[in-house]
């Protein structure tokens, strides 16, 4: 079996940017010998288990019915209907026959084809189809009313158990005769985030919004998040990242299933004063400070899909590579990752060392010290790209991918098997770190759920930030929700931050909380 001509193969299926699996396997031959009097083709059958691994099917009786449930990938795979119209798909005991009829040869084949996929849907910036769905769908509806009508109580729903989440975890015990309760506070701390407002501005245009309702006013929120400490908002916060990966789970944004490229980074949050103590850290010089308030985040990167896994304070003295470790280890009890996109400012061997022991891709930009290798890189004239093998960094050896714009050459350096002279791969892989800028994209939009403040204070800024992640994976569920529901083709956010702080602010849950 020629296995380059079938990662040939693979690689030209991998087109659009979202694939399913069976798509990519109708156009490979894994077995093209002519068998009389057998129902069921060895094709068809490694196909099936190609797809197993992929979707992480464990047992032969799941596969069966994943595939009678899903006669579109039956069919992509090479099994067939009967006289009756039914699809005919082997059952249990047949797929465990075949499994063990398998030889060493047959298992390389099935493991090479697994591979060559996922790796190549990761460079090339594809989201596989890694949901399993074993039964078809009862009841459907065509009328859009009817489609508005359900995005509408969805979103309503998933907006009831955000501030419910919210409120169970923030909520301080207000005394029965306080001037404000949680759930007043909450709407104020929501308000002043999406409509990027001050604390008391924001409430005083809250007042107005509730015609004259009793709002707490900027120095009653401060006095009331000042009763919590940095621990107590990280522990809040992780259990709430938790619960709105269960809900991602629920829209299919994201699957346990699946393997994805995440992207790391710090995000600054300036900061004018007097250095008063380990929460404010150095930073280059900008807009006239050399101060800032520093968090370290974890996004999943495949597709369009832009989720906040985890994040983390970076205070003064914290090594960065213990962070990283950190956010791995989190994301890691969620998801499976495929590739890591991290920063130059990240680029560190022991970090490198750390990426490679643990079986993890990475992509990592050079930094302006590397122009020597770049300058050697030169002489391969890539056009538009070019590889350089096995260059040493620190005690690390890794590949360096040279990209050519213009005048300009960049440089990647992975830990990817890239031949030399295969400038489609390296092309590719160059240009995943592009993705990394969904993020950046990402933190802009994260700003627009971020209220403003000029509190010197620690546990201010921290609940801010925090709290801008959380509206913001909320944003991104709504959207994908109704994206989904309405099956729209493009993937661009049809709800505004506007539309969700009016969601979020009309849906009072105070009494559901116990």
């Amino acid at each position: 079996m020629d296995k380059h001509k079938i990662a040939r193969a693979i690689e030209q299926a991998i087109v659009s940017k979202a694939v399913r699996v069976s798509e990519i396997l109708t156009v490979l031959t894994l077995d093209n010998i002519i068998r009389p009097r057998v129902e069921f083709s060895k094709d068809s059958m490694l196909k099936a288990f190609v797809l197993a691994k992929l979707k992480r099917i464990k047992f032969n009786s799941k596969l069966s019915l994943y595939l009678e449930a899903n006669e579109r990938d039956a069919l992509a795979l090479g099994f067939f209907k009967d006289s009756n119209n039914q699809i005919k798909v082997p059952d249990r005991r047949t797929f465990g026959i075949f499994e063990k009829s398998l030889s060493k040869e047959d298992n390389n084949l099935i493991e090479f084809v697994v591979k060559t996929i996922d790796d190549m849907a990761h460079v090339v910036g594809v989201t596989l189809d890694y949901g399993v769905f074993l039964y078809k769908n009862s009841t459907k509806t065509t009328a859009e009313e009817n489609g508005k009508k359900y995005v509408k109580e969805r979103t309503e729903e998933a907006a009831k158990e955000v501030k419910k989440i919210l409120l169970h975890q923030l909520e301080k015990g207000t005394k029965y005769n306080a001037i404000y309760n949680d759930e007043s506070f909450l709407d104020l701390l929501i308000h002043i985030a999406i409509s990027k407002d001050f604390a008391k501005n924001g409430s005083k245009v809250l007042m107005y919004l509730q015609n004259d309702e009793r709002v707490p006013t900027g120095a009653a929120l401060f006095y009331y998040l000042d009763k919590y400490s940095t621990e107590e908002i990280s522990e809040v916060f992780n259990k709430i990242f938790d619960i709105t990966f269960n809900l991602a789970e629920k829209a299919k944004i994201i699957s346990r299933r699946g393997r994805y490229t995440i992207a790391i980074d710090c995000h600054k949050w300036e900061y004018w004063g007097r250095k008063i103590d380990k929460f404010v850290v150095g930073k280059e010089p900008e807009h006239g400070t050399n101060k800032c308030f520093k968090f370290i985040t974890l996004d999943v990167t495949n597709h369009e899909q832009r989720f906040t896994l985890c994040a983390l304070p970076f205070l003064d003295g914290d090594d960065q590579n213990d962070l990283v470790i950190k956010l791995l280890n989190a994301a890691r009890e969620k998801i499976s990752i495929h590739t890591v996109l991290i920063d130059r400012g990240f680029l560190d061997s022991e970090l490198l060392n750390y990426l490679k022991r643990e079986g993890l891709y990475f992509v990592i930009p050079s930094k302006k010290s590397n122009r020597a290798l770049l300058k050697d890189a030169s002489f391969l004239k890539p056009d538009p790209v070019g590889v350089l093998k096995d260059v040493l960094m620190g005690n690390v050896r890794v590949n360096l991918i040279v990209k050519k714009e213009g005048d300009k050459l960049y440089g990647f350096f992975t830990n990817m098997n890239v031949i030399t002279g295969d400038n489609n791969l390296a092309l590719a892989i160059a240009n995943m770190y592009e993705r990394r800028w969904q993020i950046e994209s990402g933190y802009r939009v994260k700003k627009d759920f971020r209220g403003k403040t000029t509190s010197k204070k620690y546990i201010i800024r921290f609940l801010y930030f925090m709290l801008s992640v959380i509206l913001y994976n909320f944003w991104v569920l709504v959207n994908s929700l109704v994206i989904t529901t309405l099956n729209l083709k493009s993937t661009k956010p049809v709800v505004s931050a506007k539309v969700l702080d009016a969601i979020l602010y009309s849906t009072k849950v105070l009494l559901a909380v116990t």
